[in-house]
């Protein structure tokens, strides 16, 4: 556990670790600090999946790390209110993660619009949305690359 999470827990005992992490990122994240390269990305993952593989491939380690770690931001984004206030309650933790993903995964337009108004919160998930597919892609491609899993935000990679 780094020394941020471990003084988080020493002030904050009663919250669990995706608690501490989400609580942490939403803490340093704003939508204005994701990069247009970012989008970029996702746009072209969105119109040619298959250039989007090649990108990835073609990323080094530090870039494919903050791709994740950029993405995994912009989602947890939508996981406190008012956002939630428009999820159906019956939707798992496992279903809010993917729903926020897929916000992220349709591009810098609709999570913009999402962000401003979060009335536009959708409220269920549709798991064959190709949105959902972005980030794992990127975390396979660093899992081959690398055969270990995307360090988390503060653990050293250099």
């Amino acid at each position: 556990m780094n020394s941020c999470l471990s003084s988080f827990s020493q002030n904050f005992p009663g919250y669990d670790f995706f608690t501490k992490v989400h609580l942490l990122m939403l803490k340093q994240f704003t939508p204005e600090n994701i990069p247009d390269g970012f989008w970029e990305a996702i746009a072209l993952a969105r119109n040619d999946y298959e250039q989007f593989v090649e990108l990835l491939q073609k990323m080094n380690r530090g870039t494919l790390i903050r791709f994740c770690w950029n993405y995994e931001e912009a989602a947890a984004y939508f996981k406190a209110e008012p956002y939630l206030n428009y999820v159906d309650p019956a939707l798992s933790e496992d279903g809010i993660d993917d729903l926020c993903k897929s916000i992220v995964g349709k591009g810098k337009d609709y999570y913009i619009q999402v962000v401003k108004n979060p009335k536009l919160m959708p409220s269920d998930i549709d798991l064959s949305d190709p949105a959902l597919r972005i980030l794992s892609e990127a975390i396979l491609e660093y899992n081959k690359r690398y055969d270990e899993p995307v360090p988390y935000r503060g653990d050293s990679f250099a």
